[in-house]
This record gives C-alpha cells, structure tokens and sequence, in this order.
C-alpha cells in the first residue's frame, strides 16, 4: 500500500514507516503531520484523484527539524 501526496510544492510516494524530509515545516517534534492532499492512493486497485482522491488524508510525525549538512562549493577562477 503506498500514497502519492502533494507537500511542499513537491510530489512524493509514500509507504508506511518511510522516512521523509520535507522542507519548512517549522514544527515541534513528536507533532501530528495530516496531509489531505493525496494524488493517488494504491490498497490493492489504484485510485486516482482528479486532483485529489476524496477522504484520503496520510497521517505522519514530526521525527526533528534540522538541517542537512552544508554543500561547499569551490569556484576556480
């Protein structure tokens, strides 16, 4: 079973248990994370919503807030 939700003005494919990062959510740890925005929904036979499918709602946590490490960039000139 896995859901296909709209976040962050991006699109990702979840299942339960995964792990995902999301960006600015500015939430506490341990918070109750709701998304109603579910584009498609796969329990058996696919569900496709047009835009989205109608009562399906994903329920996560919030795991912490951070920051990934910092990309550095060297420029030769």
């Amino acid at each position: 079973m896995y859901a296909i939700i709209k976040a962050s003005g991006q699109q990702f494919k979840v299942q339960e248990g995964d792990i995902i990062c999301f960006d600015n959510m500015s939430l506490e740890p341990k918070a109750a994370v709701e998304f109603k925005e579910v584009l498609a929904l796969d329990n058996g036979e696919l569900t496709v919503g047009a835009p989205f499918v109608e009562g399906a709602v994903v329920k996560g946590e919030v795991i912490n807030e951070g920051r990934d490490k910092k990309v550095i960039i060297y420029k030769k000139r």
